[in-house]
Parts: structure tokens; sequence; C-alpha cells
């Protein structure tokens, strides 16, 4: 095993509004976003200026958590920010918008049944939905619960082509975690209506491409419906170079039945180089697939395998097509002279990007551990536990070289380092453990499957898939 890179998050810094720099997402507060609207385009109804509220819907029911002043604490602090502007100064100032914020009350129980209704709240005091932002006060219930209210109430208003944001009480009751919990919401709230926060400045791969020369980053994937074996989703992000979002796509898939997923696959994955294609205005367009190997046996990894190969006359439309495995590693790597502490205790945690070779096109890569931030200050993504490493395996025998320039294997991993910077989640945490072309790929799929459930066809296009809806 020998080094062969350590990514630093300085040579990944970030662009906001007014082209300002900076290695923290918290600048946004002071640079404000980079934009209202993918530059990728999309027009009106994909730009977070057509919104004109925010409807915070709160369950009036619900008098043991005195849900109605939670939802009165929110709204005023969305409108007028913390005492503390540093840490909130309010969503209008930091995003520059006009926005209202009113409370929307709703009555019932917080079961998955309760969902049409608050939609239907949403809907009687919002006179154009494509203008208001539904923001729902729920109970914390476990991402792991496929049928819960969480996932059935995003769904129902995805099924309108609604983004929405939900905030838990446990949350807005514990001060701490709320406090520190508004910008990262904010920022969602913001990306959901179709802006852009911030991106990589210099790109994913830590430094610019050439003029003629667009880089795009997709994220490839299968998941499991949790509670029935055979049914799942495809699902395909894409970002440019800089790490703006460009769209998601999913299909339905029947798991077990390797022509089929190789067919459905196939098909979105052409659906999607053709949207691509249509986005890009540069000469030589070069692609790189990241695949996930999360909850990939064997029959799905040989049809996304077929998928890519039969896509060949399509992708040969690429100057250069390159493609990455990532999934978890058992791997555990240390380091003895680890210069960060937890409560003045050592933990030979090692620098986050530091990234090895096990032999020729497979690596690990370390995503949690300890990094240098502004003023030789060290800081950390983890407190406890071990830290997480990524095994990266390239596959050359899938990709395709055409015409046109090819990546550095440094290059190829940097993208991955890269895509572990764009994070509108948790912003606290400058490094995702995964990069975000898979991060989210339960989110979609769970949702995408309720979606179906629902009667909504997965394949149609539809403008809710330039959106983040997912974050």
């Amino acid at each position: 095993m020998k080094l062969v890179e350590q990514f630093d998050v300085g040579r990944f810094p970030l662009r906001f509004g007014g082209g300002n720099i900076d290695v923290n997402a918290y600048r946004i507060i002071s640079y404000g976003p980079l934009s209202y609207e993918s530059p990728l385009g999309g027009g009106y109804l994909t730009s977070a200026k057509r919104y004109k509220s925010i409807l915070i819907l709160y369950n009036e029911s619900d008098s043991e958590n005195d849900a109605k002043s939670l939802a009165e604490k929110l709204k005023k602090h969305l409108d007028e920010g913390l005492d503390n502007k540093r840490i909130f100064p309010g969503f209008n100032s930091i995003f520059r918008l006009g926005v209202e914020v009113s409370l929307v009350p709703f009555r019932g129980s917080y079961e998955p049944q309760q969902a049409q209704e608050i939609y239907d709240a949403f809907e009687e005091h919002c006179g154009n939905i494509d203008t208001c932002f539904p923001l729902v006060i729920l109970p914390q219930v476990s991402r792991n619960i496929y049928n819960s209210i969480y996932y059935v109430t995003k769904a129902v208003f995805l099924k309108r082509e609604v983004p929405s944001q939900v905030f838990t009480i446990d949350v807005l009751k514990d001060e701490k975690r709320y406090r520190w919990s508004l910008l990262p919401v904010a920022i969602q709230i913001f990306a959901k209506m179709g802006g852009v926060p911030y991106i990589i400045d210099r790109g994913v791969l830590g430094e610019e491409v050439a003029e003629d020369t667009a880089v795009f980053i997709m994220g490839l994937g299968i998941s499991h419906h949790p509670l029935q074996e055979k049914r799942g989703v495809g699902f395909i992000t894409m970002f440019d170079h800089h790490g703006t979002w460009c769209f998601v796509d999913s299909t339905a898939l029947i798991l077990g039945r390797r022509e089929s997923i190789s067919e459905k696959l196939g098909a979105l994955l052409k659906r999607g180089i053709k949207q691509v294609l249509e986005l890009s205005k540069a000469k030589e367009n070069i692609l790189v697939i990241h695949y996930s190997g999360k909850e990939v046996g064997r029959t799905e990894e040989e049809a996304i395998s077929d998928a890519i190969r039969s896509s060949g006359a399509d992708l040969s439309k690429f100057a250069t097509v390159h493609i990455l495995k990532i999934k978890d590693s058992d791997f555990v790597i240390g380091d003895l002279e680890s210069p960060y502490l937890v409560d003045n205790a050592g933990t030979y945690y090692p620098p986050v990007g530091v990234t090895f070779q096990l032999k020729p096109d497979l690596y690990l890569m370390v995503t949690s551990g300890y990094f240098i931030a502004s003023g030789d200050v060290v800081r950390g993504n983890i407190r406890v536990g071990l830290p997480r490493v990524k095994i990266v395996s390239r596959h050359r025998e899938m990709e395709t070289f055409g015409y046109g320039s090819r990546l550095s294997d440094k290059q190829l991993l940097a993208t991955i380092f890269g895509m572990c910077r764009l994070n509108y989640s948790s912003i606290q945490n400058p490094v995702l453990r995964e990069p975000a072309t898979i991060r989210y790929s339960r989110e979609i799929a769970w949702l995408s499957l309720r979606l179906q459930d629902l009667g909504t066809d997965l394949d149609q296009a539809s403008r809710i898939k330039r959106i983040m809806w997912f974050i």
C-alpha cells in the first residue's frame, strides 16, 4: 500500500455570491448565495425568485408539544434571525429575498395517512403552489422507517411537483441543536427552491479545466425497497465540474432479473446522457461516473455493467467516459502522530483526504478524520467511532476513450473528494463521508418508491427532476 495523494480542504474552496471565495460554508451569511437558478438553465419554474412565501405547517392538535408555540418561534427566527446574527440573521437577510413566512395549522395525528390532510392545508392557504414553499413540523422518526409520516408527507407533496422541508419537533425543543440547525435548514430550502447556495470554486478536480471542455460527474446506483425484496430503484444524479446541480432521474426496477435491470438502467442512462449533452455548450465533454456499491449484489452489478456497455453508442458522444466504483471499506487507518484531540485525548484519527493505492486501479480514501482549518486550527468531521474509509476501483474495461482528453488517476480521485466537499445538508461538516453523487441514494430511492406507490410514473420527465428535492 502506497500513499498516492493528500487531498486538502483548502484546495477545494467554495464560491459564493459576488464571486467571493472561502473554504467555510458559513460565509454565505456575509456573501449571499451564488445564484437564484442554475447557470445551466431551467427558467422561471426552477428559479428561487418565483417564491413569495414559506408556509410553516404545524399540527394544532398537538398540545403535548405545544406545536403552535414552536411554529411561532420558528417563524420569528426565519423572519428576524437569532439575537446572535452571526449564527443566523434570517432567511431573507442571507438570500436577499422578500419571502413572507406564514403559519398554517392542520389537525389530526402524525400517522402516515395524515399526509394528505397536511397537503390539503397547504394548498388551501396557497393561491399558487409554484410560489409557496412548505416547511412541515413533524416528530422525529428514524430515516430507516420507510412507512413513516416523514416519507409519505414528502411523497404526497412531490406528487404535485412541490419540494418540501421537514423540521422536527425534537430539534425545535433543543435550543442548542435548534440554533445551529437554522442555517443548514435555510440553505436546504433555498436549494430546493432552485437556488444555488455555493459551488466549488476551482471545480471537483481541484483545478480549472480548459475553456472549451466540460466535465460532468454522474452518480449511478441501485437501492432496494426496504419492505419488498424484489422492488428497487435505479437512479442517476448529475453535477457539472463545479458541483452545480443539473438533475436527478430514476426508474423502477424488478430486482433479481438481470436482463430487465440492464434494459431499464440502459434507458435511464441514455435519457441522462441526452440531457447532459443538451445542457453543454462545450466542444469537448468528459463524463465521470461514480457508481455506488451500496446494496448492490452480483446480479445488480452485472446489470449495471451491461447497461453501461449497451449505452456505448451514446457514451461515445463524450470525449472520454471514466467509471469509478465507490463502496464502504472494512479497513481501519490510524495516524500515530494525529494532532486531533477530542476532550483533550488523542484519537489516532488520520487526515481527511489521504489516499492510498492498494494495487493498480484500486484505492483507499479516508473521508472522516481531521483536517487543518484556517489559522492552522485542527478540526475533524468525526468525534467517536472508527474513521470512514472508502474503496475506490476504476473500471477501465467499461470506459470509453474517444477523441479528446483523458483524466489522470489523481484527477479522477479528486472528483470523489471534491464531491465530498459539496454539502448543503450539514454545513458544519466541511467534508462529507461519501460524495454527494451517491450520498442521497436512499432518499431518492425511497421517495421514488413512495411516488410509485402513489401512482406516479417515475420514467416521465418532469420539472421536479431539476430541483434538489431529496436533500
